[in-house]
């Protein structure tokens, strides 16, 4: 039998926290802040960086650059409160190396 989240809390349990891995942390701002149907693909800020083996990961070169998947942004995200009209329709790839921004 589960046990509830409502009967650990009356047992003095402390509610579960979330996984710090399930928080955005490549986006300059929170997803969703931005104009309406404005996308995280669609902006200025957003790069794309190629790995050596081929695969693509979208990063906003308004946050700091790293190389691991908690600074990657998804293209489908609605747009943050710092999204830019981006003039480029296409990204070019900077094959791993951070653009100047």
């Amino acid at each position: 039998m589960a046990i509830e989240q409502t009967e650990l809390l009356s047992l003095g349990y402390p509610p579960p926290r979330p996984s710090k891995r399930d928080e955005p942390r490549g986006y300059a701002a929170q997803p969703g802040t931005g104009p309406k149907g404005e996308t995280c693909g669609s902006c200025l800020h957003s790069y794309r960086v190629e790995s050596g083996s081929g695969k693509v990961f979208w990063k906003c070169d308004l946050r700091r650059f790293s190389r691991s998947a908690a600074s990657d942004i998804r293209k489908k995200s609605p747009a943050c409160s710092k999204w830019e009209h981006d003039p480029v329709d296409s990204k070019p790839n900077t094959n791993g190396i951070e653009t100047a921004g």
